[in-house]
């Protein structure tokens, strides 16, 4: 899980499916097995929609941000891969 937002209601996390295609999936599909959240997170409230972003600041920063990554602009995406590879090499 990537980010999360609550959309009319619905908790959905931002995922990596296959061929590494991103997309948000309502939550219930998934057992989440680690619910630590990480350091660099945000929580972002709206009186619209949607109605709460928690994930990295350049996601749940405010709507735009947030429509940015829905609609896969590549800039976004750019932050998002560089984020992703960023911990996967402190893992390593």
């Amino acid at each position: 899980m990537h980010a999360v937002t609550v959309f009319e209601g619905v908790v959905c996390t931002l995922v990596i499916g296959d061929s590494d295609h991103l997309g948000w999936q309502p939550a219930w599909l998934f057992e989440v097995t680690d619910r630590s959240i990480p350091t660099d997170w945000i929580c972002n409230a709206f009186e619209d929609r949607p109605e709460l972003l928690l994930g990295p600041e350049f996601i749940a920063r405010d709507q735009a941000s947030y429509g940015a990554m829905v609609e896969l602009e590549r800039d976004q995406v750019a932050r998002f891969w560089k984020r992703i590879d960023a911990r996967r090499a402190e893992n390593d």
